[in-house]
């Protein structure tokens, strides 16, 4: 069902979910995705880039998928949110794509987070102190997260089989 799911077949159910009787196990940040999940199949992310001033076709990833609840989240929680979105990308229950942006979405928010500015100032930071710093601009590029269609279907088995609460994923 969902990609790189159940060992069942060595014995070895991590709790995935995907097999029956199994509770799945998710942290707080995976359950809290997946219930934003349920509402809309489709949320922007973001991801830190470094760039240089001496070549447009040299860049860096510095920190993805960046995925805010509200423009103070702290880097811890973005961090969090980084390895869950991760996690369930790996699971195959969302794709994460940096090609498509979501239409009419407005990624004010990211740029004007917390964390990204504290990107902005370590980059000019780093800049200040040597000169010959090769990556000497902070930029976002915008994309979007999706839930698949096996994920469609984990969540459509979750919703029924479990109440799916807080209380049952620590």
């Amino acid at each position: 069902m969902v990609d790189g799911c159940c060992k069942s077949r060595t014995g070895q159910c991590g709790g995935c979910g995907g097999c029956h009787g199994h509770m799945p196990q998710f942290s707080a940040a995976e359950s809290t995705l997946l219930r934003l999940l349920r509402i809309a199949p489709f949320l922007p992310i973001c991801r830190f880039v470094l760039k240089t001033s001496r070549s447009a076709h040299l860049s860096s990833v510095a920190l993805e998928p960046v995925f805010l609840a509200k423009p103070t989240d702290t880097l811890q929680t973005v961090q969090a949110n980084a390895a869950a979105l991760k996690h369930l990308a790996s699971l195959g229950i969302i794709v994460l794509d940096y090609d498509i942006p979501i239409i009419n979405c407005d990624y004010t928010d990211y740029k004007e987070s917390q964390v990204f500015k504290y990107f902005e100032e370590t980059v000019a930071e780093g800049g200040k102190r040597n000169p010959a710093f090769l990556f000497d601009t902070a930029d976002l590029e915008c994309g979007s997260l999706a839930l698949t269609d096996a994920g469609q279907a984990f969540l459509d088995i979750l919703n029924a089989s479990f109440s799916f609460d807080e209380s049952q994923n620590g």
